[in-house]
Parts: C-alpha cells; structure tokens; sequence
C-alpha cells in the first residue's frame, strides 16, 4: 500500500524543480514565478534562468499567450498590471516545465530531458546528479502523479 505523497512547498528554481521530480516528490508549489515578476525578471522559456529586462533592453522569443500578445514594455510598466502579466508569462513556463516532466517520467525518459535542459542550464544537471548519487531508495525515482 502507498502512502500520502509528499509535497513540497516554496521551490525555488528549476534546477531544485528537477531534482525533486527525479526523488519522486510528486506535488511542489513555488513562488519563483511570483518574486520574479517583482523584480521585473522574466523567465527565459528555453533556459529556465530569469532575466532582468531592464538590463538586456529586450526579451526572449516565447510562444505563451502572454508573450503573443504583450511585449517588453508591457512587462516594465510601475503598476501591478504589468507585473502581473509577467507573473503569467513566469507561471505558464513553471507549468509547462511540470508538465514536460510528467509526461518525460511516464514515457520512462526523464534522464533524456534532463540532458537536454542541461545543455541550457547546467545546474539541472548538477543538482540530478546530486540527487542520483544521494537517493537511497530507488524506487523514489520516476513516480510522479497528476498535479
């Protein structure tokens, strides 16, 4: 018989989103999407990392519903309108990461995305190797379940 699954609060990162997926956390919460709206920093869709807008002067290309439809400025705006389409635009890449692990943990090829998320962000890589060589019950990995 199983027991209740473990949840996790306050994530923070991608890099820890990972490697608790690969221990067989299955339900986690983060706030990542939220702080970084505050900061005015975007998540990058591709590389997971969070990028300061004002500093690079432009955004990466991101097909979200967000992005389609708002741009730089829109996001850098001193009301919380802005803020919160930003917020959007962080959450929809928090989801869409959870998702692609599900579904890379049911088709049995996590380490596959692994592998290709660390070619943008190494510390993904780090933190699953951590968790590989630390994880003392094997049967951790790979379970995950409906979020």
């Amino acid at each position: 018989e199983r027991g209740k699954p473990l949840h996790i609060f306050g994530v923070t990162g991608f890099p820890m989103l990972y490697a608790l997926s690969y221990m067989g956390i299955e339900t986690m919460d983060s706030w990542t999407y939220l702080v970084a709206s505050i900061y005015k920093e975007y998540i990058h869709p591709q590389t997971l990392k969070r990028v300061r807008m004002r500093k690079t002067g432009k955004i990466p290309e991101c097909d979200c519903f967000i992005c389609k439809e708002f741009g730089m400025n829109d996001f850098l705006g001193a009301t919380s309108v802005p803020q919160a389409y930003l917020a959007i635009h962080n959450l929809n890449i928090f989801l869409r990461e959870m998702n692609l692990i599900k579904e890379s943990i049911s088709e049995n090829n996590f380490d596959d995305l692994v592998n290709i998320k660390s070619k943008d962000n190494e510390r993904i890589k780090k933190v699953c190797d951590y968790a590989k060589r630390h994880i003392s019950n094997k049967n951790l990995q790979y379970r995950i379940t409906e979020f």
